[in-house]
């Protein structure tokens, strides 16, 4: 069993699987939590705060854990091999509202061609700072 919030469950994972099979041919990312905010959330989406402990959690499985496996696996992975990550409806980008101008520019930086690891982890770390303030409504995010 590996954690993705465990750099160190996950460098044990990657061992036993070189030991095992010497390489890995397909990486298949669909492991994933999600809190369900309450229906008042959904009502009244930017007046009341997310709850940053649960996004927390979310970000730190769903982005952090994604890029750490996948960064982990990458060195023994296998010539054409496979990396496929699943995800749910709730990664569209159709749900960013595209008459915000706000809203769009996170859009446009997300769909950018030349956008770099180190500029997602900015995106997402923007994202938290938002989340914790309150303001990621008017900053854009969906």
């Amino acid at each position: 069993m590996m954690d993705l919030k465990d750099k160190r469950s996950i460098t044990k994972f990657v061992d036993v699987i070189k030991k095992k099979h010497n390489r890995l041919d397909i990486l298949v990312n669909n492991a994933a939590v999600y809190h369900k905010p309450p229906a008042s959330v959904h009502q009244a989406c930017a007046s009341l705060p997310l709850y940053y402990k649960e996004v927390e959690e979310i970000i730190k499985t769903n982005y952090l854990g994604l890029k750490t496996v996948t960064e982990a696996f990458i060195p023994c992975m296998a010539a054409n091999s496979r990396i496929i990550n699943m995800s749910s409806h709730l990664a569209q980008l159709s749900m960013f509202n595209q008459a915000d101008p706000t809203s769009a520019q996170l859009v446009n930086s997300l769909t950018d061609p030349n956008l770099t690891p180190a500029m997602l982890d900015s995106l997402v770390k923007s994202y938290m700072v938002s989340i914790k303030s309150g303001t990621w409504s008017t900053a854009g995010w969906p």
